[in-house]
């Protein structure tokens, strides 16, 4: 009940006035859920002009009941930045996600990877990769060179540690996996019952 009413005052005809009402609140729980709505309506701007004039004096104490929730306000200010393109506010968000909450960062690590490859910042990249949890070095690590994908290689990830993102990133793996332990002609065989699963 209480989303369905949320959701029906995150329409365009409410949002700027809410958006304002909200600049000075300092709650950070109902600043991430309120960005958690805008984020499930693809309202990224909104989410911008809102969680924006914060984060710099934003301190992640892990002690604090309050540090899960400015978790979910960097992410959900980081997701906007990357779907409105501005991917170097993007990196600043996740980096600072990684800094303040290292052992629940998998997400995070996954999302700087992509814009570091997508930047062809590839010594940033390796960096990443070589700070980067183990569960999440190993796969990222597999996505430089997919013809080396293998069942062997998969085995040694705990997908309990993977990111909703990164558990995605795994299943595409697996199937990558069983195509590549096929020889030339047993791929070509083989290709329909890989698409059908």
């Amino acid at each position: 009940m209480v989303s369905k009413i949320s959701k029906f005052y995150c329409r365009n005809l409410f949002q700027p006035d809410i958006i304002k009402q909200l600049a000075n609140i300092e709650d950070f729980a109902i600043l991430g859920s309120f960005s958690e709505i805008l984020l499930a309506t693809k309202k990224y701007d909104e989410i911008i002009t809102l969680l924006a004039p914060r984060p710099a004096n934003l301190v992640n104490n892990e002690q604090k009941q309050e540090s899960k929730f400015i978790y979910f306000y960097r992410y959900n200010l980081s997701v906007a930045y990357n779907n409105t393109g501005k991917l170097s506010l993007d990196e600043e968000q996740l980096l600072r996600i990684l800094k303040d909450r290292p052992n629940d960062s998998a997400s995070s690590s996954y999302s700087l990877f992509n814009i570091y490859l997508l930047n062809e910042m590839a010594t940033a990249t390796k960096n990443l990769i070589k700070n980067a949890p183990t569960d999440i070095k190993i796969l990222t690590a597999m996505s430089f060179n997919l013809a080396e994908i293998a069942e062997a290689k998969l085995n040694l990830i705990n997908q309990d540690n993977l990111s909703k993102d990164s558990q995605e990133q795994f299943r595409c793996f697996q199937y990558i996996a069983k195509y590549n332990q096929y020889s030339a002609a047993e791929k070509i065989v083989n290709e329909e019952n890989l698409k059908d699963e």
